[in-house]
């Protein structure tokens, strides 16, 4: 039996489909083609780009290389190449700081790094500094060619491999940002990235063409043999958002995102016909994991250099987009974006009308948001997403119903609201059910500690949830304790979340993450009870709920929020301390008393991470 690598993905979909589109790369305001490859032809570049690793000194299967860069059609290149030459791929946040990066570059032991784009060079050649006498900085850099031209939109078709390669043995010597001793950086005059002193101190440069052989398309151009233990069988090293301490390397295998990538496509309904615009970042496990299920079915990838509402809007248009993967927070930008362009044009088509399938992860959807969205693409297929990046990405589907003729809005514009009752809503936005041969259970608190079994917990019970199967991360890199404490010996992952099993249709309903439940007066109270509540008031945009320290009762709820921007009343746009009161009597209708925040603030935004997750702990520290 074979077991299953990402690199077979990429074979299968040349088959499916060789002469089709395989990426559409847009210009950076999203409103045209700047470049278009079909699936033979991008095989072609992989191949020949794997070659050009398995000639890089120190890099080796199982050795980790590190990417630094926007999404982009090098960006998948690069995945798919390492895939085929054994090397383990290391997405690196764009967002973080320069010690965040750091961390990641040391904990994972990246021997090689890549850079995708001109702004991450500084970033990167301060990586390169990073203990070099030990051994445990990157020994080599490799420049994307985006990187390497003056315009990230003028590579042409036959530079589109030209990537380079330095030895950055004397980077620990470079001091300042744009300018460093031992380094040129980026010439613009010449569009190469050069290493000052080349010549004397030997750390030449190689480039990468067309020059080299192409091996059969059927076979691994690296050679490497994805074994079954040690860290063959790794794919790549996606970096937790660390929301609760520093950031911790989750192992994610080939076999289990060829899975995720599989039931992606059965769930979602991805075919060859599928035009994919993406934006969740590659640096995530939701970004990576939908790219690799639309190449599994030989779809068509569109590019564009960052998320702006505005361009991704133009991009879905120019790019011919019908599937789009988002978070919450992308979702109402784009819905807000889209109804403020209908409403200052004169043009009545709605730019968000070819989109077919949506779909949301990273948190609930709001019953508020929903209607909003649903509002303008009326014809589009919702689907909620229930997954972390230990488990590979997605665990569990919900799907939307579907509409009908007499909840859609009669003038077919965007930026008015469906109909959806709030309970149909709820029924399918905060439930899902597994991908096939995926487990779920919900296991009593309390008793996954300890070295007995765990305990299920019974129909409609509030328990922690688990997960098990092929989709299961090896483990957190370098980190066996924290696997030991997270995986069971029996394969149970635990997640951390919250939920129950409904006990008439047996799916999953996500209550909210344990280190959430806030405990006040000995009773406990779950943030997102809290949080869907205030989200079903018309004035409120975005909420957060937490607790904080109250001497009688040891913790009271709080909560904070950000208002619509159009939330106004008869006498005007709406103060902060009406909201308070509003907002205030609004819970007491819907909460019991004790579950009633004790303080509700106003605030302009919500704390983020990289991830888009909220920082509650950043909003006690404010007040």
């Amino acid at each position: 039996m074979v077991t299953p690598d990402v690199g077979l993905s990429l074979r299968q979909a040349v088959r499916r489909n060789a002469d089709g589109i395989a990426v559409r790369t847009l210009t950076a305001d999203g409103r045209q083609v700047a470049t278009e490859m079909n699936w033979a032809d991008l095989q072609k570049e992989v191949a020949l780009l794997s070659r050009f690793l398995t000639q890089v000194p120190g890099l080796a299967p199982g050795v980790r290389l590190g990417v630094l860069g926007r999404n982009s059609a090098e960006y998948l290149q690069l995945m798919y190449a390492c895939a085929d030459a054994g090397v383990i791929v290391v997405p690196l946040n764009t967002r973080w700081a320069i010690g965040e990066l750091r961390h990641a570059v040391m904990d994972s032991g990246i021997k090689v790094l890549a850079i995708l784009d001109r702004e991450f060079v500084g970033a990167a050649l301060d990586l390169c500094t990073v203990a070099p006498a030990a051994g445990r900085g990157p020994s080599c850099l490799m420049v994307g060619p985006q990187a390497c031209t003056s315009s990230p939109t003028s590579v042409a078709r036959s530079e589109v491999s030209a990537w380079r390669r330095f030895s950055v043995g004397q980077a620990d010597r470079c001091e300042g940002d744009a300018e460093r001793e031992g380094w040129r950086g980026v010439d613009d005059s010449r569009g190469d990235f050069v290493p000052a002193r080349a010549a004397e101190e030997g750390m030449g440069e190689q480039r990468f063409s067309d020059d080299h052989d192409c091996c059969d398309s059927a076979q691994s151009v690296g050679g490497a043999t994805l074994e079954a233990d040690g860290t063959r069988d790794v794919f790549c090293i996606v970096y937790t958002s660390g929301s609760t301490g520093r950031s911790k390397g989750v192992a994610l295998t080939h076999e289990g995102q060829v899975f995720q990538a599989d039931a992606k496509c059965v769930q979602l309904g991805f075919t060859s016909s599928t035009t994919y615009l993406n934006v969740l970042p590659l640096f995530h496990v939701g970004g990576v994991s939908a790219a690799l299920a639309v190449t599994l079915v030989g779809g068509c990838h569109v590019f564009v250099p960052r998320f702006a509402p505005g361009c991704a809007i133009a991009a879905i248009q120019a790019g011919r987009v019908n599937s789009i993967v988002v978070v919450p927070t992308m979702l109402h930008m784009l819905v807000k974006e889209a109804s403020s362009e209908s409403s200052t044009s004169d043009d009545t088509a709605n730019p968000l009308a070819a989109v077919d399938t949506v779909v949301v992860g990273g948190q609930p959807m709001s019953g508020r948001l929903e209607r909003l969205a649903r509002g303008c693409m009326p014809g589009s297929r919702f689907v909620q997403t229930y997954a972390c990046t230990e488990a590979g990405s997605t665990i569990a589907f919900a799907f939307s119903p579907s509409l009908g003729a007499s909840q859609r809005d009669p003038n077919g514009g965007c930026g008015t609201k469906s109909t959806v009752p709030e309970r149909a809503h709820e029924l399918w936005a905060t439930a899902g059910s597994p991908a096939e041969h995926v487990e779920i259970r919900v296991v009593e608190r309390g008793s996954s500690d300890g070295p007995h079994p765990a305990s299920p917990a019974s129909a409609g019970t509030v328990g922690e949830v688990e997960t098990r199967g092929p989709h299961v991360m090896k483990g957190y890199w370098n980190r066996p304790d924290l696997t030991s404490e997270a995986i069971r010996p029996d394969g149970w992952l635990r997640t951390g979340d919250l939920g129950r099993l409904d006990e008439t249709s047996g799916r999953l309903m996500i209550v909210g993450r344990a280190k959430d439940v806030i405990k006040t007066g000995g009773e406990k109270v779950h943030s997102s009870e809290v949080e869907s509540v205030l989200l079903r008031h018309v004035w409120v945009a975005e909420a957060a709920a937490y607790g904080v320290d109250d001497e009688r009762l040891g913790e009271k709820v709080a909560a904070s929020v950000v208002l619509d921007d159009a939330a106004q009343d008869d006498d005007g746009p709406i103060t902060c301390d009406r909201a308070r009161a509003v907002l205030d009597r609004f819970c007491g209708l819907h909460l019991s008393p004790y579950k009633r925040p004790r303080q509700i603030h106003v605030v302009p935004a919500l704390p983020r991470n990289s991830a888009g997750k909220v920082l509650r702990h950043m909003l006690r520290a404010s007040l």
